[in-house]
């Protein structure tokens, strides 16, 4: 079966496709971790091992920093979309790889990649991504995200019920999903 076209755009079954076109490439890399081929991380020392997480419509996969890792990985991915009929937006694409590993290493596997790297990920799905212990500085981007949605309800003739309405509705989302993924100081 080779796909010939898209669904439309806002098509209610669109989600659903995604869904199961992403679980096809996370099945993919679990069949490749239990042959070996795919060597999992650890992100801490008591951590659980990682190959792959899938967020709506994002996938985030982890592998030890090699060369043959990285063809692996590419692999992987060109069975994917060879089978899918989706492509990899390289241009929106970044790795990340730990101190510990050489510039020589870095290039070479960002050349069998095709991708850039970088040297940490600033922000996920709309969520800062900290490193080590969090700050009150960490929050500052949380707090001005606050500042400029409360700001930009005083042009609008709201009472106070309106207000209180906006806050418990949009507000509490911004703050329930960014403090739900971060240790507050």
């Amino acid at each position: 079966f080779t796909p010939s076209h898209g669904l439309c755009q806002g098509d209610p079954s669109s989600p659903y496709l995604f869904i199961l076109c992403m679980e096809r490439l996370a099945l993919r890399v679990n069949e490749l971790t239990n042959e070996g081929s795919w060597k999992q991380i650890h992100l801490s020392k008591k951590g659980p091992p990682l190959s792959h997480l899938l967020f709506a419509d994002d996938v985030v996969l982890f592998c030890e920093a090699s060369e043959l890792q990285a063809h692996v990985m590419t692999l992987a991915l060109e069975e994917f979309c060879l089978a899918s009929g989706m492509k990899v937006n390289l241009d929106k694409s970044k790795f990340v790889i730990s101190k510990g590993v050489s510039s020589s290493r870095v290039e070479d596997i960002s050349h069998i990649l095709g991708i850039e790297h970088s040297t940490r990920i600033k922000s996920y799905l709309g969520v800062t991504m900290l490193q080590g212990k969090t700050k009150i500085v960490d929050f500052n981007q949380l707090l001005d995200r606050v500042n400029n949605q409360v700001a930009s309800w005083k042009n609008k003739l709201l009472n106070k019920a309106g207000r209180l309405c906006l806050i418990k509705s949009t507000l509490t989302s911004i703050l329930v999903y960014i403090l739900q993924s971060l240790w507050i100081p």
